[in-house]
């Protein structure tokens, strides 16, 4: 049977620090085009679509997600002929994400997408962290992706890839690790070279990349071999199928302790069919900028997890009886307890903060492009 819990409604401070004032700027610095496109003139209305939206993900992740957490962990990924075959509980979570319009919550209107700040997508990831990190690593290469083809592609590609991203046809990645480089970037050994038709070939090998069975992956690599340089790198948008035959290896599924409804894969580029984004040798800035988001986004996977334990802990509390009263009426625990959601409300402060200022900056950057800033 399953969980009949809202985590939106279930937790106050949620809704807290998307009202009021950073709701009103939210607003303000909105045109007036795409606060037509999302069918809204006011701020109260504005709040009330963005809550009810919430509350369809709170009642998604408090029912279906912590119900089937279990399952998930105990289900693993298989690798067949270079397939990676999801178990039955993880597609049912990505099927219903599906439905609900999970994928298309940042994407632009313009793409079929709901136009979200980034505030109320992190809001809506630190909800799926809490009752299923598995699924949320499956289901946090949408909007993320997107977004990147959105901001530095070009419009082919905007229009063949975002509008299936947005329905969660497409599912994508961010290919950056290498067996042998993590960090160092300019040592990444993946190249590319350019085709006549316009389009790149590209070789290398990539490790730890999350959902890296999806329909495309954002890789970084140089524009030439043996190169050694930060100004060398781009960002190429890679499809893991062209003409109906796969583009590139899924060569295995990496070994964890936990999170086994994520595939985490190393994958093989052998000459795949890839596009450029951007402009030559920016890839590392294109790179830097998902990155942001990322550790932004990062912070929400840590703090839905912190509400996890904090839920846990309270409630084994509530019910483990010592001399004659619950656990959590005894003052060294009750202490504990005090401590940690004292921790945890302060740092779903500081994150909400940042998110809401992230949310703020990609609306002044397009306010700045039409000199319409509020």
């Amino acid at each position: 049977m399953k969980n009949k819990q809202n985590f939106f409604t279930d937790n106050s401070d949620l809704s807290f620090h998307l009202s009021d004032k950073r709701m009103n700027q939210l607003f303000d610095w909105m045109s007036e085009d795409e606060k037509s496109a999302i069918g809204v003139t006011t701020v109260e209305e504005f709040q009330k679509q963005w809550f009810d939206i919430l509350e369809v993900v709170g009642e998604y992740t408090g029912s279906t997600l912590a119900s089937n957490a279990q399952k998930v962990a105990r289900e693993d990924l298989k690798l067949v002929d270079g397939e990676v075959i999801f178990p039955p509980t993880i597609k049912e979570n990505l099927r219903i994400f599906s439905e609900i319009g999970g994928p298309a919550m940042s994407i632009r209107t313009e793409f079929g997408g709901m136009e979200a700040p980034l505030a109320f997508e992190f809001t809506a990831f630190e909800m799926i962290y809490r009752a299923c990190p598995s699924t949320a690593l499956s289901v946090c290469w949408y909007g993320s992706i997107a977004n990147i083809i959105d901001l530095f592609g070009s419009d082919e590609l905007k229009n063949e890839w975002i509008p299936k991203i947005a329905t969660g046809e497409y599912s994508g990645s961010m290919s950056l690790t290498e067996p042998d480089i993590g960090s160092d970037l300019a040592g990444m050994r993946s190249y590319a070279e350019p085709q006549t038709d316009g389009s790149w070939r590209l070789s290398g090998n990539k490790q730890f990349i999350s959902n890296g069975c999806g329909d495309l992956s954002l890789v970084l690599a140089h524009n030439r071999k043996g190169s050694g340089s930060l100004k060398t790198l781009n960002l190429y948008l890679v499809p893991r199928r062209v003409n109906g035959k796969l583009n590139f290896e899924v060569a295995k599924i990496e070994e964890k302790p936990g999170l086994h409804g994520s595939a985490t894969c190393a994958l093989k580029f052998e000459n795949s069919v890839a596009y450029l984004i951007g402009k030559d040798g920016e890839g590392f800035k294109y790179m830097a900028h998902l990155m942001n988001e990322a550790r932004l986004a990062v912070g929400f996977q840590s703090l839905g997890l912190m509400e996890a334990c904090y839920r846990l802990s309270y409630n084994y509390a509530q019910q483990r009886e010592s001399w004659g009263k619950p656990i959590a009426k005894h003052e060294m625990i009750a202490e504990r307890l005090h401590d940690m959601d004292t921790e945890l409300r302060s740092f779903r402060s500081l994150c909400y903060r940042a998110a809401h200022y992230a949310s703020l900056i990609t609306l002044g950057d397009r306010r700045l492009q039409e000199k319409t800033l509020p």
